[in-house]
């Protein structure tokens, strides 16, 4: 990124006032603005006043604070009627359609069968899916540094969790378990009894017939 590349953006000059635009949101970081080609009517685009080409050269902070605020801009086309739903999306780098050297966000109204985004869908292979996974979760471990999907040591241990008795299926099992039952209610009984009887006790007497 250079002085000269910031000077010639259109949309640096836009965010200085340079040209006129219809301004939605600012603050220090970020400016809101209406395309004036939109996909549909009430399309914004909502750009960072420091000039960075694409995504990956935005700090996190920011990153993270332009979303917060499409988040907010997607709720208000709701709220205004433009329309009943909303697509948030980034195109980064050329090859994805994006058409000026600044980053931006579009916060897009979206009607039903507007024809916008009309992706084809392409059916992949099993080893061709592993082979993507295993490139992208490599780079993913180098810019983390950590592994991206942890490997859940004990996944398996609920395999080792007995299934519940079904004493109804099993007739001498239930049988069991009530004598089971019944010979530990016993032990209360007598402990209860044992309790009563202590209570019984005249402890002026019992000290009489001992000092005697």
């Amino acid at each position: 990124m250079t002085e000269d590349s910031e000077q010639q953006c259109v949309f640096c000059k836009i965010i200085k006032g340079e040209i006129p635009s219809k301004k939605i949101y600012e603050d220090n970081i970020i400016s809101a603005i209406l395309d004036i080609n939109p996909a549909n009517l009430g399309h914004m685009l909502l750009l960072p006043k420091t000039h960075y080409q694409i995504m990956p050269q935005v700090p996190e902070t920011e990153l993270g604070h332009m979303f917060k605020i499409a988040k907010h801009l997607s709720n208000c086309i709701l709220k205004a009627n433009l329309a009943n739903s909303s697509t948030i999306f980034v195109a980064n780098g050329a090859g994805a359609g994006q058409k000026a050297p600044h980053f931006m966000i579009h916060v897009i109204p979206r009607l039903k069968n507007d024809g916008l985004f009309d992706i084809p869908k392409r059916k992949a292979t099993e080893p061709e899916l592993e082979k993507v996974k295993n490139v992208l979760i490599g780079k993913l471990k180098e810019r983390l540094g950590r592994d991206p999907v942890p490997i859940n040591e004990n996944k398996n241990l609920d395999k080792n969790i007995p299934e519940p008795l079904d004493l109804e299926k099993e007739p001498e099992k239930k049988e069991k378990v009530k004598e089971e039952k019944s010979v530990k209610k016993k032990p209360k009984k007598e402990t209860k009894k044992k309790e009563k009887n202590e209570e019984d006790v005249d402890i002026d007497k019992l000290t009489d017939l001992l000092t005697k």
